[in-house]
């Protein structure tokens, strides 16, 4: 390997500490978000439909971090860019796909809560999985896949590999153009207004709970969290990628400056783009006790679906169970009640 591209202008000590993050962040994101997909395939109670969305953002938050984030905390230890071009072209070509699927599964996640709880949609209709998925992939590997063909480009940009943002001529500036209208601001505007949404028939909901309205029309607690953790998830998202976007439409249009700054900012937005990947199984963590459930089951090699003794949603707690596992079966009925889950039908995450 040779590094034909130095970076003196930057500080070795702040790319030893970002290659160290970005690498630290890799491994933990790959293993949280692999977690998220064996608890799924090992506990039938996550396997409602609207985790489907959450599996496929975990997926293309695994396949970033194991391609891109590897290769770009090598080139930040290494402080240059020491693999071949053609590595180049497949680790801009992977990030930008699963950054474009990952964002696209945003989107759907947004579109999905306000169809089942504004629309009042007993199941997902518009925003089916198994249409909106496969749908999502073709979509970003159409974007991705435009710049090998020669509709723009990827290239080196100080120690990632990303689209030429910065080449002057009318192709390349007629795509970033369309990029940026139809797969960074569409989709962000489309999430903000759905949560917009959201959150004002909530409010709604709050004022008439005491009056008369149906009972169908008031919203579950339980949907609420799961808002609540999706919205958390769409906010990480946007802070991490935003920066990253801003700077790339900057070296577009030529927006910028010869400052040390200038060359930082080139660096530090990938990074903290791609690391992104990570903030979702954090929230996971926090905010869901269905998916830690399932993680303390998976650690004890117990699936859900194998412990008929532990079947929370059966009305009846069978003979000779012990008091304490009683009261446990027992309160996990009541924690599914009050989050307004079908047990039966699975436990959102």
């Amino acid at each position: 390997m040779e590094c034909n591209q130095t970076t003196g202008q930057f500080d070795t000590r702040v790319l030893d500490a970002l290659g160290g993050y970005m690498a630290i962040a890799s491994v933990l994101g790959m293993i949280g978000n692999a977690l998220v997909v064996a608890a799924w395939i090992t506990h039938r109670k996550l396997r409602a439909p609207s985790n489907a969305f959450l599996i496929n953002l975990a997926i293309s938050d695994f396949s970033m971090l194991c391609t891109s984030g590897m290769l770009t905390s090598v080139a930040l230890l290494m402080h240059c860019w020491p693999f071949s071009y053609v590595v180049c072209q497949f680790c801009g070509f992977f990030a930008y796909t699963t950054g474009l699927a990952s964002l696209a599964t945003h989107f759907f996640i947004a579109a999905s809560r306000c169809e089942l709880i504004v629309h009042k949609s007993k199941v997902l209709a518009i925003c089916s999985p198994v249409k909106v998925i496969p749908a999502i992939w073709v979509f970003a590997l159409f974007w991705s896949t435009c710049p090998l063909i020669g509709w723009s480009g990827y290239a080196r940009n100080q120690l990632t590999c990303e689209i030429e943002w910065d080449k002057p001529t009318p192709a390349y500036l007629a795509y970033i153009v369309c990029i940026f209208i139809l797969v960074f601001v569409g989709p962000f505007m489309g999430m903000i207004i759905c949560y917009i949404l959201i959150v004002l028939e909530v409010v709604k909901s709050k004022r008439t709970v005491h009056g008369t309205l149906r009972q169908s029309k008031i919203i579950k607690p339980g949907d609420i969290r799961l808002v609540k953790m999706m919205l958390m998830m769409a906010i990480a998202f946007m802070t991490c990628w935003v920066p990253y976007a801003v700077v790339s439409f900057m070296k577009a249009f030529n927006l910028r400056d010869d400052s040390h700054m200038y060359y930082l900012a080139n660096v530090l937005p990938p990074v903290f783009a791609k690391s992104s990947a990570l903030a979702n199984f954090i929230i996971y963590i926090m905010t869901n006790k269905n998916f830690r459930a399932a993680l303390y089951n998976m650690f004890r090699g117990q699936c859900a679906e194998s412990r008929p003794g532990l079947d929370f949603s059966s009305s009846t707690i069978p003979a000779g169970t012990p008091l304490s596992l009683s009261i446990e079966i027992q309160r996990r009925r009541i924690d599914l009640n009050q989050d307004g889950q079908d047990p039966t039908a699975g436990a959102a995450m």
